[in-house]
Order: structure tokens, then C-alpha cells, then sequence
């Protein structure tokens, strides 16, 4: 696909799906890819951006011409920082002015940046390991969408939204059932005005491309935090529009552990029961749907 054939698929997914004065939320787990995930060395981070409808347009409009510019078939953070991959026929000093120019889209299109971190590792290791959590990844996604909720409440925002998620990671289907059950909360639903979400390929989304740029400078900030250096000058720039950036520590991973036992005491559950109660609501349906030939 190329950088304008992509921009127009995305206006026309942009119009589709979007009422008039809604909002599009791009977000995208792209900090690790598939072969790290597990590893625990390093941040998993997921992050996005939210977008107005007319902002999304321009974005797309905008995102088509910097790929153009600089013959990229996609924005990819980690290519780009390392002089590698789509980004090899370029000078380093050509990087650093894509990404500038990338920034600087972001920074003139999308109303507020949401991140997540957390050392898997210590997620695995401390986090009851029930199906509804699911991975670290399962509970970022589904975390990061009650962050959204936040700048909701503080723009007092009335438009619908759609959520968007880089597609391809190792559970991506259980990601998606832990948001769909998170989304059966009347509450949630209203609070984060949750109209769908959905998993896309990231070369055929501007937004998730966005994204991407947060999810990696999220990473890397986080770890520069932990050594005691400064904020790298590129992502002080990005954070120059609102943005909300959690990095989750074993404290606060152990304080939610400490809730959901609690509950669970209270329910009379142990993490197996719920485990299984929780693999019975799954197979219902389907059972269910087959009996009736549907």
C-alpha cells in the first residue's frame, strides 16, 4: 500500500465510522514486538493519541506526504531511531528530521497522548493470573482505553469513540474479549463513551504510526528516569501538547494485586474458580449459538 493510497482508506474509515463531531482514538502496544514480549528486559508500553474527527483527516492527509517525502512504506520509531530497516536509505541526520516532522504533526494534531508501562516480568510475578487480566498486554489495552476516560471527564467531551489497536500481537484475541467484558460495565462504557474498537496493521494506519512514536519514547523515557538522565530533548518537545504517562512499579502492581484478592475473598473465590467460571461464560455463547444453528 502506498502513502496515498493509505491516507485514502483511512478518510474513508475515518467517515464511516465517525459521526459528526466524534473522536478517533489510535492506540498501539509497539514498544515490543512478538519475539521480546516475554522477556521482561525491557518496558512493554502501550500508547496513543486521541484525535478529532476533522484532526484525524488532517493527520492522515499530513502522515501520507512526510511518508512520500522520505520514501517510507510506515512510521516505525525503533527503524527510524537506529538508522535500520525502511529507514537505512537515509542519513541519521535525515531520522532525526523525520521524526521531528512527525512530531510535529502529532503535536498540531491530536488533542492528548495516553501511555502505559510495566516491566513484564514483574507484572507475571506479582498479578493474580486470571483469564479476565490476561497478559500484561491484555491489561495495558484495556487500562489505557479507562485512561482515555480521564481526559473525557476533563474536556467534558460528548462524541462517541472508537478504539483503535495495532494488530498482530501474540493475544490479541484475549486482549480484545478483556475490553469487550471490561465494556459490559453500563458505567465504563458511558464513562469512556465506547463505541467498538478494533485491531488494525499498523502500515495502514496513520494513527497507529502515531502511536508508535509514544509507545517507544514512553520505553525509553521511563528507563532514562530510572538512570537518573534527563528527558530526551525530542520527546520534551512531544509532551508540549497534554499528555498522561504512567509507568507502572511493583508498588502499585502489588497494591492492585491486593484489591483483586480482596474481592475475591469477598466473592469466596479463588483465582482457579473465577478461571474456570470465567471459561464457562466464554463457552456458553458458543454452545449456545450451535445449538441453535446460528
Amino acid at each position: 500500500m502506498t502513502p496515498a493510497e493509505m491516507r485514502e482508506s483511512v478518510l474513508r474509515n475515518i467517515r464511516v465510522v465517525l459521526p459528526v463531531g466524534g473522536c478517533l482514538v489510535m492506540l498501539a502496544e509497539t514498544y515490543f514486538d512478538e519475539t521480546n514480549t516475554h522477556k521482561g528486559k525491557e518496558r512493554l508500553c502501550v500508547g496513543g493519541y486521541v484525535f478529532h474527527k476533522a484532526a484525524a483527516e488532517r493527520q492522515a492527509i499530513r502522515w501520507a506526504e512526510l511518508l512520500t517525502k522520505w520514501r517510507l512504506p510506515y512510521f516505525h520509531m525503533v527503524e527510524c531511531a537506529h538508522n535500520v530497516g525502511n529507514y537505512a536509505h537515509l542519513s541519521r541526520p535525515e531520522c532525526d528530521l523525520a521524526a521531528r516532522e512527525a512530531i510535529q504533526i502529532i503535536k498540531e494534531t491530536a488533542s492528548t497522548g495516553i501511555a502505559i508501562t510495566v516491566l513484564e516480568s514483574d507484572y507475571l510475578e506479582i498479578m493474580p493470573q486470571m483469564k479476565f487480566f490476561g497478559s500484561a498486554y491484555d491489561a495495558l489495552a484495556r487500562d489505557v482505553i479507562a485512561g482515555v476516560s480521564a481526559w473525557i471527564n476533563a474536556t467534558e467531551f460528548k462524541g462517541a469513540m472508537h478504539y483503535y489497536f495495532e494488530e498482530g500481537t501474540e493475544t490479541e484475541k484475549n486482549a480484545s474479549y478483556c475490553i469487550t467484558q471490561f465494556m459490559r460495565d453500563p458505567e465504563v462504557r458511558k464513562e469512556t463513551h465506547y463505541e467498538g474498537h478494533s485491531f488494525v496493521p499498523k502500515i495502514r494506519s496513520p494513527g497507529v504510526q502515531a502511536a508508535d512514536i509514544l509507545a517507544w519514547h514512553a520505553g525509553q523515557d521511563c528507563k532514562r528516569a530510572l538512570r537518573g538522565d534527563p528527558i530526551r530533548k525530542d520527546f520534551a518537545s512531544l509532551t508540549e501538547i497534554p499528555h498522561r504517562v504512567l509507568h507502572l512499579s511493583r508498588e502499585q502492581l502489588q497494591e492492585f494485586a491486593g484489591i483483586v484478592q480482596s474481592e475475591l475473598a469477598a466473592a469466596g473465590l479463588t483465582e482457579e474458580l473465577a478461571n474456570s467460571l470465567d471459561e464457562l461464560a466464554r463457552r456458553l455463547p458458543r454452545t449456545l449459538r450451535n445449538r441453535l444453528k446460528l
